[in-house]
């Protein structure tokens, strides 16, 4: 019977086992499809607190998509605007911002796998400005490091990660990188790649276009605006790190290049074979690449001739050699000639190439433009060039001959509405000969010799409001320096003139050393207002969606190069800006390293005299000034108008009429606007007046309502002298006196350059200048006194307090009469007090002396336990200190000694000197935290003393 019914019971637990199972896995299979739906918004909230916890910027996303039902085996995930913001120096400028992410990932391999495998990563729309400051700072660079996480980073390095597709869509990308002087820029850019990188040898393919591509070094732009089209197949031999070029082509504009060969990355030296060539040999693709010359009408240009560029890099480069590597440009027979215009260019020759062997000796490369010559009608321009030697003792040859008619331009080269040039434009220059000639002075050996000159120069636009000429320009060349020999122009009704040299102009040519210069610059007239108006006209005309941002526009930053020493003598006689009359300037200008000096400058305005001395640094990120200022009898009025402090700090001086003499200097960071950054401003200085007369000031004008003295609202005061500085963001007046008619009165205070002010006007008003109401509460407070017996006399003058504060725009005055009548009583009661301190004088000083005893003992405690405290706080930080420093360098070393190939070793030690500098800094900032909680324990117990002191009387 039992084996009977067995099986029946066997099948059913079977079914229900099944049964169960299949429910329970649904259930799982539910609860992970719908778990990140119903958990999304705590999910973005947690990783968008997380990860800003963990960088040094702002991010942000508007929302997020999770989907797995619709890609299923895949998980997609998908961000809407996301946006990465910088902070500190990098406030205001985005890092990154992007309409959507798309991320589709394998779920098998992010749920058991040893391996995320990302099967695409798409970015709409993206928009990415990567910024590198001159001292290195970049704002990519948002990881808060955590030296003591290093080791449990290299442990937990189990996972890897795979992305087989990749792609971008209408992507804006920046990169300006100033220590280098690298502006790049690419717009409306489309880029995809694809290949699996989990197989040891993969074809990856790429797609690239941009409809503007613009390069530039130095502030020059060697693409500008170019439309780029890109593909490269790779094989990538991911065991031998060998990679082939495979099918492949450039497109810049209408040029197209093709490259072959291979690249391989060994452990101490890379290894390469590559050349270059260009697919079209027609001299209009070489025209398509140069800046300005491809426009929209560029398809109609008519031109003939050869063009041919090649190259190569071939050899082995380590830590000492160099490849090989070689360019050749040809252009032969060519010619073009603009649409609609009656002349052609024509006779055009070029043959240029540079050719460096493999090694280490990259003395032994050589380049020279043999040849460099075109025409159009009879001017011509002829030059030739040959560099041999570059590294130890450059050996130049040059030559340039030039014959330009500017009035020939407009029939040759298409020019802007109402453009017009005239004048005659010559060069015949000769260079040849070694820089150790110049060195050694033996000028003998070196041959420099020829002029540039610019005569009877005219330029007209219709986007100028006036003419711009040149009379006269001449250089001379010499080995020594090239000489300005004379120049005389005119901007408008301005005019000009100049002279001077440049020295060591060759050494800053061919070793970019310091270019050395000195001039002399006059004018009797220098209209700037006409100058700017110019510059406004043609700015609002300009396409400023299409201008690309160069270094200085994106902070607003006038920079002094820091590779010239200039000199500037200069005297003006008359200078007319913002409308105003400015005459008799003179001083030097010096600029070098980066800074701007100004030495003895004078100059007469506002119906006085300004001198002035200082500097302007652009050495750091933020630049910074350094001024003395001496001001002579100048207009009030008119100098509050115009000085942008003046007028931020006390725009009530435009009430006042008359002159003012100062002297004072200033230190101050300047902001992107070139705008002073008050917070950080220092300085001090002083300030007189011999009679000012003031109207209209709403201090006053309340001070007169509250004190019924209608005589305070116009005033002239005679005679003032105040001692001004400037601390923590605030202008700080020392105390002041002066006289308002009878009455005598001293000012104290301070005005915040956020424009909140705090004063406190002292003042000794006679009875007889107070309203009645004021004479009233004294003279009822003087028959209370009688009233007990005490005659007291009260003074005819009364000392009332005023408070003005609010701000420079919105002054609040308030005066407390209640107040000044209590003063009165206090006087009173001192009266009475005088009557009976000779026999409370004894009594007094023997508690005292008590008293004292007692403090100095709990005195003298306090210090001591606050000593000891001190010293023990300070003990443990610089042991604290210590010890991070030892582990931070131990880790540093630990990133060198992991390198292996010359690359990652410049890799690992610039990551190494990061880890030191940042340990520096921490261990710097922990010993600083340790000195100043003992500073502060110090200081509360002197606080603590002196409540003990107050106490103890």
């Amino acid at each position: 019977m039992m084996n009977t019914v067995s099986p029946p019971k066997k099948k059913r637990l079977f079914k229900k086992i099944l049964k169960w199972t299949g429910i329970a896995f649904g259930v799982l299979l539910l609860v992970l499809i719908s778990l990140p739906f119903i958990f999304k918004d705590k999910i973005a909230e947690m990783v968008k607190q997380e990860v800003n916890n963990n960088v040094d910027a702002t991010v942000n996303w508007e929302s997020f998509d999770l989907t797995l039902i619709s890609t299923w085996p895949n998980f997609t995930f998908q961000l809407n605007g996301l946006t990465v913001d910088g902070k500190g120096d990098f406030e205001g400028v985005r890092l990154a911002g992007m309409q959507k992410l798309d991320l589709v990932i394998d779920l098998k391999s992010a749920l058991f796998g040893d391996k995320y495998e990302i099967k695409k990563i798409g970015l709409h729309k993206p928009e990415l400005h990567i910024l590198v400051l001159e001292d290195g700072k970049a704002n990519y660079d948002i990881a808060m490091t955590d030296t003591t996480a290093v080791e449990e980073e290299a442990e937990e390095s189990a996972f890897a990660l795979t992305i087989s597709e990749y792609y971008m869509k209408e992507a804006h990308l920046i990169y300006d990188d100033r220590t280098l002087a690298v502006f790049t820029e690419f717009k409306n850019l489309n880029h995809s790649g694809k290949g699996d990188l989990t197989q040891d040898i993969v074809i990856f393919k790429t797609l690239t276009d941009a409809e503007s591509a613009t390069i530039a070094y130095e502030g020059i732009n060697y693409l500008n605006k170019a439309a780029v089209n890109m593909k490269f197949d790779i094989e990538m031999n991911m065991v031998e790190w060998l990679f082939k070029f495979q099918e492949n082509n450039l497109r810049i504009n209408a040029a197209n290049l093709s490259f072959d060969g291979w690249f391989k990355m060994a452990d101490d030296f890379y290894d390469m074979d590559i050349a270059f060539k260009t697919n079209e040999n027609t001299f209009k693709s070489f025209l398509s690449l140069i800046p300005g010359a491809y426009t929209p009408d560029f398809g109609n240009l008519k031109t003939d001739g050869t063009f041919s560029l090649t190259g190569f890099v071939k050899g082995k480069m380590d830590d000492l050699n160099m490849p090989a590597f070689g360019v050749d440009l040809n252009v032969d027979n060519a010619w073009f000639q603009y649409p609609d215009l009656p002349n052609k260019v024509q006779n055009i020759t070029i043959r240029a190439a540079v050719d460096s062997p493999e090694g280490s000796d990259m003395d032994k490369m050589v380049v020279e433009v043999s040849k460099f010559h075109l025409e159009w009608l009879k001017n011509l321009v002829d030059a030739k060039l040959k560099l041999t030697h570059p590294m130890t003792d450059p050996n130049i040859v040059c030559s340039i001959k030039s014959f330009v008619d500017l009035a020939k331009l407009s029939e040759t080269f298409p020019l802007g509405e109402g453009e017009n040039y005239n004048g005659i434009l010559t060069s015949d220059v000769n260079i040849n000969g070694r820089m150790s000639a110049l060195e050694n002075e033996d000028y003998e050996k070196f041959k420099a010799e020829g002029n540039l000159s610019l005569s009877k120069m005219l330029y007209q636009s219709a986007d100028l409001p006036y003419d711009v000429k040149i009379d006269s320009l001449l250089f001379r060349f010499s080995p020594q320096f090239l000489e300005l020999t004379s120049f005389t122009g005119f901007i408008g009704e301005s005019d000009m003139q100049a002279k001077g040299k440049i020295d060591n102009y060759l050494a800053y040519f061919l070793r970019e050393e310091l270019l050395k210069g000195s001039f002399d610059f006059t004018s009797n007239k220098l209209n700037l207002d006409e100058m700017m108006a110019s510059t406004e006209t043609e700015n609002s005309s300009t396409d400023t969606q299409d201008a690309a941002p160069t270094a200085d526009e994106s902070y607003g930053v006038i920079e002094v190069p820091k590779n010239i020493d200039f000199t500037l003598n200069t005297a003006i006689k008359t200078l007319v800006y913002d409308s105003l009359p400015i005459s008799a300037i003179r001083g030097v200008i010096e600029a070098k390293e980066g800074v701007a000096r100004l030495k003895n400058v004078s100059m007469n305005m506002f119906g006085g005299s300004l001198g002035l001395n200082g500097t302007y640094n652009t050495q750091t990120s933020v630049p910074k000034v350094a001024f003395d200022y001496d001001m002579r009898d100048l207009d009030i009025k008119q100098s509050a108008g115009y000085f942008n402090t003046i007028e931020k700090l006390a725009p009530m001086l435009q009430k006042c009429t008359g002159r003012f003499s100062s002297s004072f200097h200033m230190t101050t960071d300047l902001d992107g606007n070139m705008e002073p950054v008050y917070e950080t401003m220092n300085g001090g200085g002083n300030l007189k007046t011999k009679s000012v007369f003031i109207e209209g000031l709403e201090p006053l004008n309340q001070l007169a309502s509250k004190l019924k003295v209608d005589r305070l609202a116009k005033q002239t005061i005679n005679d003032v002298s105040v001692d001004f500085k400037f601390v923590d963001g605030k202008l700080v007046v020392e105390p002041f006196k002066f006289k308002m008619g009878k009455i005598d009165s001293e000012v104290a205070g301070s005005t915040a350059f956020t424009q909140e002010v705090d004063y406190v006007m002292a003042m000794q008003v006679p009875r007889s200048e107070l309203g009645a109401q004021a004479n009233a509460v004294i003279g009822n407070l003087t028959q209370q006194a009688a009233s007990k017996g005490v005659t007291v006399d009260v003074s005819d003058v009364i000392p009332v307090t005023a408070r003005i504060t609010g701000t420079t725009t919105d002054p609040k005055v308030s005066v407390d009469l209640a107040e000044q009548g209590k003063n009165v009583m206090d006087d009173v009661k001192e009266q009475i007090k005088e009557q009976v301190k000779e026999k409370v004088e004894e009594k007094v000083k023997e508690v005292k002396e008590d008293v004292k005893a007692k403090v100095d003992e709990e005195v003298a405690k306090i210090m001591d336990e606050a000593g000891k405290r001190a010293e023990q706080i300070r003990t443990e930080g610089k042991n604290a200190a210590a010890k991070v420093k030892e582990e931070g360098y131990k880790q540093a070393q630990q990133l060198e000694d992991a390198a292996k190939n010359p690359l990652e070793k410049v890799a690992a030690k610039k990551a190494a000197d990061k880890v030191r500098k940042e340990t520096d800094e921490k261990a710097q900032k922990v010993e600083d935290e340790a000195n100043k909680r003992a500073e502060q324990v110090m200081k509360e117990a002197e606080q603590k003393v002196d409540k003990v002191r107050n106490a103890g009387g």
